[in-house]
């Protein structure tokens, strides 16, 4: 009897997992595949809305802004509802702010990028300590699933906006399909019994508590750069290798390839930092490692397979920097309350770090005419991954109390 009242636990506990990663891949399907298609498609938004390509950079910066101010204050409150709440709650946001970016003019396309950022950002900081509160037994697959399904739609929306515009009519529905995601993770979560409970804790001590440990500022600077190295990647990579002799579709398709190649390792990097503690100081390396080796090639090299491989190794690097930050700001607290702060402090941090460096590639290249060293700086952010990783993962034993479960 006691077998078979354990078997029956343990069988829901694998529909609840089975449920939950369901539910949460439909919210990380909205997460990044609304600022994918921004690029894209951002030439016909010019078009159709007068609008100067100053004014269209705003469209990846503000929500990066808000993204870091939102990381700043959401800690304070995110224990007043239930999780399921606030994904219901930021999902609405960002079917309203999607809605309204596609056919509510300039006014529209300003409030609706503002309500993506609020509802992404809380996102951001809820979802990381919602997994290692309720799931720590499965903090890798979990966390793997959502790193992985964030990516895979972003690459997804990326990949297909320019041909959706022209099968749909016009960049206004392209956008708009894209809102189906967040009303499906709606229709999921309001009849769901998942998460049906606050996060456990409150912080009520300030992030500045936060700010003195050095673990902190070297996961904060890690997520920062990998920020400046994805969003300035998927910005401008294009256009470098149409500098390197690629036509415009097939610099278009590089830049699928190295959103693609992310996927792969953005799931099982959680997977190994939770299986195999011994590795993590090369896993961390290596991060930085093959990051940095599409720029290195597109330095030395114009030939165009070679380009393809470090495409695709730049890629793999992409996924494991990006899935390393969101698991080292998972585990990296010491407790519950702890893990709320380092993920406002470092999103924070990371965000605002990153939020200009778009702006900075294009501002180097209009001056001096070329890619070159916008890649030398690329080169030393990667260069930086590499430090900063190593100094993230260096301290397990000291700092005494990671959280990561079965590891």
């Amino acid at each position: 009897m006691e077998r078979n009242a354990s078997s029956a636990v343990k069988r829901g506990e694998v529909g609840s997992l089975r449920r939950t990663v369901f539910g949460l891949m439909l919210v990380c399907f909205c997460m990044r595949s609304p600022m994918s298609t921004v690029g894209p498609l951002v030439a016909q938004m010019k078009e159709t809305l007068h609008l100067s390509s100053s004014f269209s950079g705003m469209l990846t910066t503000i929500p990066l802004f808000i993204f870091g101010l939102t990381a700043l204050v959401s800690g304070r409150f995110l224990h007043k509802l239930q999780v399921r709440t606030w994904f219901l709650l930021d999902t609405a946001l960002i079917l309203a702010g999607i809605l309204g970016r596609s056919y509510l003019g300039v006014p529209g396309l300003l409030a609706g990028t503002a309500c993506l950022g609020l509802g992404i950002g809380i996102l951001n900081v809820l979802t990381p300590v919602w997994i290692r509160q309720d799931w720590a037994a499965h903090l890798g697959p979990v966390m793997g699933a959502y790193s992985a399904s964030m990516n895979a739609m972003s690459g997804v929306a990326a990949g297909t906006a320019v041909i959706l515009s022209a099968l749909l009519g016009g960049w206004q529905n392209a956008m708009a399909l894209f809102a189906l995601f967040p009303a499906a993770a709606i229709l999921f979560w309001a009849p769901s019994r998942e998460a049906r409970h606050p996060l456990a804790v409150k912080t009520a001590e300030p992030l500045s508590s936060t700010a003195r440990r050095l673990t902190s500022w070297c996961v904060a600077l890690f997520m920062g750069l990998q920020s400046c190295m994805f969003f300035s990647s998927t910005a401008w990579l294009s256009s470098i290798f149409q500098e390197r002799g690629f036509s415009e579709s097939a610099a278009g398709a590089m830049v699928f390839v190295f959103q693609t190649f992310q996927i792969l390792t953005n799931y099982f990097m959680p997977i190994l930092y939770q299986r195999y503690p011994r590795q993590r100081r090369a896993l961390a390396a290596s991060c930085g490692i093959l990051y940095g080796t599409g720029p290195a090639l597109l330095l030395l090299t114009d030939i165009h397979s070679v380009l393809m491989a470090g495409t695709v190794l730049m890629g793999l690097g992409a996924g494991l920097t990006f899935s390393l930050a969101i698991t080292l700001i998972a585990v990296k607290g010491r407790n519950e309350a702890e893990a709320v702060r380092l993920s406002s402090f470092a999103q924070f941090i990371g965000y605002f770090l990153a939020a200009p460096a778009p702006f900075l590639i294009g501002a180097i290249q209009d001056r001096t005419g070329t890619f070159t060293i916008p890649i030398l700086l690329m080169l030393v952010w990667c260069a930086l991954l590499v430090i900063l990783g190593l100094a993230a993962v260096w301290d397990e034993r000291a700092s005494g109390s990671e959280h990561t479960s079965g590891a």
